[in-house]
This record gives C-alpha cells, sequence and structure tokens, in this order.
C-alpha cells in the first residue's frame, strides 16, 4: 500500500514564494525539479535567504535522496543593498526588482582584459558564489571592454583571482581567497579614486 501522508517544500523566492504541498509522492515528484530552478534563478534574487526549510515525512523515504541530511536546503546569503558600504559610496547598484548589478564608477585597468578581470571579481564579490561567464558580458559591453574573440581566453589564463571552469559557452567563475581579496582592494580603490 502506497504511503498517503502530506509533505511540502516552502521556498521563498524574494517574497514571490514557491509551495509544493500534497502527498509525499507528489512532492517526492517534483522536489529534484524545485531544487534545479532555485539553484538556476538564485543570482537573480540578491538581498535575502534564498531557501526556507524543507518539511519532509519523518519515514526513511527516497525523499532524502534530493535533500540534505538535515531535510533542508542550504541557504546562501548575498549582502543586504542597504547594508553594503560599496553602494553607498556609488560604486556600483543592484536593481531591487530583478537583482541586475550596474558599476556606476569608470572601472580600472589599462586593456580590456585588465577591465573585464576587475568587472568580474567586483561581480563575483557581490555574488558571494559561482556565476557563468555569460552574466558579466553586459557589464562589460556599458564599460567597453567586452572582446567577443578573447573573453573566455582572459578568465582560462587568469590562475590567481577566479577560477574558471566548464567549456564552450557553459562555463563558470569563481573567487579563489586571494581573489576575495583582491576584490576588497579593487573596490576600496575605486572608493577612494576621486576622477
Amino acid at each position: 500500500m502506497e504511503n498517503n501522508s502530506n509533505s511540502s517544500i516552502s521556498i521563498n523566492l524574494r517574497e514571490g514564494s514557491i509551495i509544493i504541498s500534497g502527498p509525499e509522492c507528489f512532492v517526492e515528484k517534483n522536489m529534484q525539479a524545485t531544487f534545479e530552478f532555485v539553484e538556476k534563478y538564485f543570482s537573480s534574487f540578491p538581498t535575502i535567504p534564498l531557501a526556507t526549510p524543507v518539511s519532509l515525512p519523518s519515514s526513511g523515504t527516497s525523499a532524502n535522496e534530493h535533500s540534505t541530511e538535515s531535510g533542508t536546503v542550504d541557504s546562501k546569503t548575498i549582502p543586504v543593498a542597504g547594508n553594503d558600504k560599496y553602494i553607498s559610496a556609488g560604486i556600483y547598484h543592484i536593481d531591487s526588482d530583478d537583482g541586475t548589478i550596474s558599476i556606476l564608477k569608470k572601472v580600472p585597468g589599462n586593456n580590456k582584459a585588465e577591465k573585464a578581470k576587475n568587472i568580474a571579481l567586483i561581480v563575483l564579490y557581490i555574488r558571494k558564489g559561482k556565476i557563468h561567464g555569460k552574466e558579466i558580458i553586459p557589464i562589460c559591453e556599458k564599460h567597453n571592454c567586452y572582446d567577443s574573440s578573447n573573453f573566455s581566453a582572459i578568465f582560462k589564463n587568469e590562475k590567481t583571482n577566479i577560477i574558471r571552469k566548464g567549456t564552450g559557452q557553459s562555463w563558470t567563475i569563481e573567487l579563489t581567497q586571494p581573489g576575495e581579496a583582491a576584490a576588497v582592494a579593487l573596490l576600496e580603490e575605486m572608493v577612494n579614486d576621486t576622477k
């Protein structure tokens, strides 16, 4: 006989809320797709924790295969825009509606590659995690440093501050520990630049 106990998943994406509730088998069936949706669109919601605890049945069912051992989805928090000194200093802006980042000051760098790397440092510092390389292209275009023929290679050659993973059109970048320090130093330089 099939277990008909109820379970639910509740996720608050900037108070947009996703709730899956019903028979255990229904929730299990839709759980992975829900988690993939959250992971895919996480970077669009920069100001509050992404997920709330997942309520799973206490029985030893296969539902736990898609969750952490504690029965919750890991929450990641990105700095709240109102408390960010670099926003207050006019270095960048995070759109409260869609989470897009705009860099408001001139990005330091002697050439397109240096400017693109510096833009990546800033965006990665703000996002606090891995992003797809294509996510910084619009910002690079606004700062006139997007070089479509060499863009991927810029990050392949960067070994100190940024880790690049993946091939072809689907590659990601993330900060190293020295990269985090470099991002803070860059932002401080931009704060102190009076030009």
